[in-house]
């Protein structure tokens, strides 16, 4: 019976097909003379084509604009890669990777994609679109180059819907004017707007 195990979680750079990635590993020691790992500072180069190739974007759905919520929970990554696909027909290889992926209570589920920067723009405009049933919505870890768009944009927040859905398609269709997208928060939807041309509250109207 073992009476001396000491668990640890490490984290350990390993190669993948898009690059170089830190994932985390149990590690057990037994016994009183258990080799002990050590812990090192590593210096990782990355070369500029990882750099500027790709960004990395948080993606999200909530319960009530997700479609059938049991294959999100699922398969969240398989269904994040069709919708993006089907809104604005990226190849497999336009999204290199997506991980990460977690349910944030009840109602949301999130994860992260990494975009070939060629496209990154265009993944920005598809956030709140539908499709099959399911919106998705889209954040850059950092605003900043290659991005248009280097600063937190404003945001203006459509009110007057009490469905979520009906929201979104209002937002949807008034951002397409910016190219930003629309964006999610806890209880309402807004659509991303340069600074300069924010005003308030939107509705269909706006």
């Amino acid at each position: 019976m073992l009476t001396s195990v000491a668990p640890a979680l490490v984290s350990v750079p390993l190669h993948f097909a898009n690059g170089l990635r830190f994932v985390q590993r149990f590690v057990l020691r037994c016994g009183e003379k258990a080799p002990k790992p050590k812990v090192a500072d590593v210096k990782v180069t990355v070369s500029a084509t990882a750099k500027t190739g790709s960004l990395v974007f948080r993606a999200k759905t909530r319960k009530a604009v997700a479609g059938t919520w049991e294959n999100v929970q699922n398969k969240a990554g398989l269904s994040f890669r069709s919708w993006a696909m089907s809104c604005e027909g990226y190849q497999s290889t336009d999204i290199r990777d997506t991980w990460g992926w977690e349910q944030i209570g009840q109602e949301d589920i999130q994860g992260l994609l990494r975009v070939n920067v060629t496209r990154a723009e265009q993944m920005l405009k598809i956030s709140g679109m539908c499709d099959g049933g399911m919106r998705c919505f889209i954040e850059p870890l950092k605003w900043e180059a290659p991005l248009k768009t280097t600063a937190p944009p404003a945001v203006e927040w459509v009110e007057g819907y009490e469905q979520l859905g009906a929201a979104a398609k209002t937002a949807c269709e008034i951002a397409q004017r910016h190219g930003l997208g629309v964006v999610l928060c806890r209880r309402q939807v807004g659509v991303r707007k340069p600074r300069q041309q924010t005003s308030g509250a939107l509705s269909l109207e706006s």
